[in-house]
């Protein structure tokens, strides 16, 4: 049965294959330029000519809806002399489960746990 089935679909799925292969080629290639001039139109490298563009863009755009315009720095990394930065963010403090237990949010360590380690001291139970 193999040796006279299997020259059949050989022989009309060889046909078929090239043209899927072209296909599928074609398709992904297409997709992926697609993909590529995307996100080199949205997300430019700082420097090059894309980069300029977009900044060209979003500067008529904001004119078109009337918003005011900025100059944005010129190298990344350096700020203008309006820009505010965002203070760091303050880390919490290691608190005792009492502590937790009362909401408190001093961070000091109780005076019969100095070491500042939240687990019970050897005089107390869990």
């Amino acid at each position: 049965m193999l040796l006279y089935i299997l020259p059949v679909a050989f022989g009309l799925g060889g046909i078929a294959f090239p043209i899927g292969v072209l296909l599928y080629w074609t398709t992904s290639n297409l997709w992926t330029m697609g993909q590529q001039f995307y996100v080199i139109r949205n997300n430019p490298a700082p420097g090059t000519p894309a980069f300029q563009a977009k900044q060209d863009r979003d500067k008529a755009k904001a004119a078109r809806h009337g918003h005011t315009v900025t100059e944005e720095p010129a190298e990344p990394g350096t700020t203008t002399a309006t820009e505010v930065r965002p203070s760091a963010r303050q880390q919490p403090k290691r608190q005792t489960r009492s502590q937790r237990s009362k909401g408190g949010t001093t961070g000091a360590t109780p005076k019969n746990n100095p070491s500042g380690n939240s687990g019970p001291s050897k005089g107390e139970k869990k």
